[in-house]
């Protein structure tokens, strides 16, 4: 049975593969945490531009910019607390 994957991001910054089969979680958990992802990042997509400078908000961590460049930076801004 070929294997999943859901791409996500660190705190760096850099993408980690997570397999869809993982030996701490059953398939169901599996699942609810990567729907509690995607609600999270909803509305909650922090994007910055390396080619023009641009930064927006979106809700997927592959948006690319307006001016054509897809040297977008995605961080989930979930990931930092507020103070």
């Amino acid at each position: 049975m070929p294997c999943d994957h859901t791409r996500t991001v660190n705190h760096n910054g850099a993408a980690i593969v997570m397999s869809e089969q993982s030996q701490w979680f059953s398939e169901a958990e599996q699942r609810d945490w990567q729907w509690r992802l995607t609600v999270a990042n909803h509305n909650n997509i922090f994007c910055h531009c390396h080619a023009c400078g641009r930064e927006w908000i979106d809700s997927t961590d592959d948006a690319g910019c307006t001016c054509g460049s897809d040297r977008v930076e995605h961080i989930a801004c979930w990931q930092f607390p507020d103070d």
